[in-house]
């Protein structure tokens, strides 16, 4: 309904962005990590929104999700002049750990949204916001129960393996059903 503020949101940063102050001016590189994943580019468009709040000058960086294609995003940042890069949305940081190394080592901020604590800390990432994924799986399951008004009916989860992530939402998702 309207755009938050981001001093109120950083402070739930895991308490590590005292403010923003210091990118006023400055370049961002935002990069979903899939563009065609419409609920992402909502996320990237939300991200530009409150960084031109915050007087930031951001650039989406569309992409099809590749690691490839996020090393370049990574890359262009470092020999663009950015002052930070704001990774997530269906993105493991991991995978990118040794241009997220080359980012952080040329003075250049890197955050994330979504990824797990385990991926964070393997891209060794110093600000990442993690997604509830446990909730909200529980959520989703308690909403079909209370449409199905307790009654029984036949549910359907489509889960991959190749994010850790998964295993979080597909646990929670049978325990509460």
């Amino acid at each position: 309904a309207a755009l938050p503020s981001f001093s109120t949101y950083a402070a739930g940063y895991g308490g590590k962005v005292p403010n923003t102050s210091n990118l006023r001016g400055k370049k961002i590189m935002i990069v979903p990590g899939a563009s065609f994943l419409a609920a992402c580019t909502e996320i990237a468009q939300a991200d530009a929104a409150i960084a031109t709040a915050e007087g930031m000058q951001p650039t989406i960086f569309a992409n099809q999700g590749t690691t490839a294609e996020h090393n370049t995003a990574i890359e262009n940042a470092i020999h663009g002049g950015y002052a930070a890069i704001d990774l997530g949305c269906d993105f493991d940081p991991s995978t990118s750990a040794p241009a997220i190394a080359q980012a952080q080592k040329a003075g250049i901020v890197v955050a994330v949204y979504g990824a797990t604590p385990q991926e964070a800390a393997a891209a060794k990432v110093t600000y990442n916001t993690v997604d509830p994924y446990a909730l909200d799986a529980k959520y989703a399951a308690e909403q079909a129960v209370a449409q199905a008004n307790g009654k029984p009916f036949q549910a359907i989860a489509i889960t991959s393996n190749a994010a850790p992530a998964t295993a979080i939402m597909q646990a929670s998702l049978t325990s509460t059903l």
